[in-house]
């Protein structure tokens, strides 16, 4: 399953949505030193960071027509991930 979540040029970017019946925050922002853009997914229902400081390849030759699906496959792998965690607690 893949989402279509909306981005813009701003170098911080944050956006609230449901996947799985969970409450993410994605924040999005672009990291100076290394030149390349990063996520932060939170899980509001827990009250506890999924991933920080996680890169993005963007404009990359190879990848510039795959990017969406790369990015939405981290996210819902990392909430996949903690679903699994959340169930063996």
């Amino acid at each position: 399953m893949i989402y279509k979540i909306p981005v813009s040029n701003e170098p911080i970017q944050e956006q609230l949505f449901t996947v799985f019946g969970m409450n993410l925050r994605l924040t999005l922002y672009y990291n100076q030193l290394s030149k390349g853009w990063q996520f932060d997914l939170f899980d509001a229902n827990n009250n506890r960071m999924i991933t920080q400081m996680q890169g993005l390849a963007v404009n990359a030759p190879s990848l510039i027509e795959k990017i969406y699906l790369l990015f939405f496959y981290s996210v819902i792998n990392h909430v996949l991930v903690l679903m699994q965690s959340l169930r063996m607690n």
